[in-house]
């Protein structure tokens, strides 16, 4: 599935860049074009396995789901600006040290509010969004959106999952991005400033995985609790 998922990322960036807005534009000529994308990007997949046949018509089945998703996000404003961005970031240590941050944006959406310019950042994701829902459950815990919006920098006020594999497609947002992400930058610094001075790695693990670990009585954990 793997796979399947740059698939779907590669037809999705080929077909945003040669249509960025698709509200002014046929219904049925979207479906074609995106179509017609999707069947040249697993060309070679299926010349070199048959069984990616299966994979290409689940895709193609999802098209009209997509497609109804991205008219509705035009419809609140937003528009497709750019995809698959690389972007870097370097961030400031103690002691003349800095850290440097890296990533590959799946896609920026931008929109005008009250006059001045807003981003999101999105991530294509092709699993289900109540496992989508679950990774964001506890805020900051999945830091793969935080890092993106740090990464991007300026106005982002939303980012978001977005399971294109889904027979109706609904995004999962990540709430008070800002917040997350700014609180995800000043945690990277902790962390490495600690790594540059010496310092001890915390004891990790959760109550109901230690309660059944075979290395209890040897982790620092139990000394840290004071078992």
């Amino acid at each position: 599935k793997k796979d399947y998922g740059e698939h779907v990322h590669a037809i999705l960036h080929r077909f945003h860049k040669q249509y960025p807005a698709i509200g002014c534009c046929d219904r049925a000529e979207m479906e074609q074009a995106l179509s017609d994308i999707s069947r040249e990007e697993f060309r070679q997949a299926l010349e070199a396995d048959y069984l990616a046949r299966a994979w290409t018509l689940r895709w193609e089945a999802r098209i009209p789901a997509y497609l109804d998703w991205q008219a509705a996000r035009e419809r609140e404003g937003w528009r497709w600006s750019e995809g698959e961005s690389w972007r870097t970031l370097e961030l400031a240590l103690d002691e003349g040290h800095s850290l440097t941050l890296k990533g590959r944006i799946d896609r920026v959406d931008v929109r005008s509010d009250d006059g001045e310019e807003a981003c999101a950042v999105l991530d294509y994701k092709t699993q289900s969004r109540a496992g989508l829902k679950k990774k964001l459950e506890m805020p900051g815990e999945d830091v793969q959106l935080p890092v993106y919006a740090l990464l991007l920098g300026g106005p982002v006020v939303e980012a978001a999952f977005v399971p294109v594999d889904d027979e109706d497609i609904t995004a999962v947002v990540q709430e008070d991005i800002y917040a997350l992400s700014q609180a995800t930058g000043q945690r990277l610094r902790e962390l490495f400033n600690s790594l540059y001075r010496g310092e001890a790695l915390p004891a990790q693990g959760s109550d109901p995985t230690c309660a059944y670990c075979e290395m209890s009585g040897l982790c620092r954990k139990d000394y840290r609790d004071g078992q």
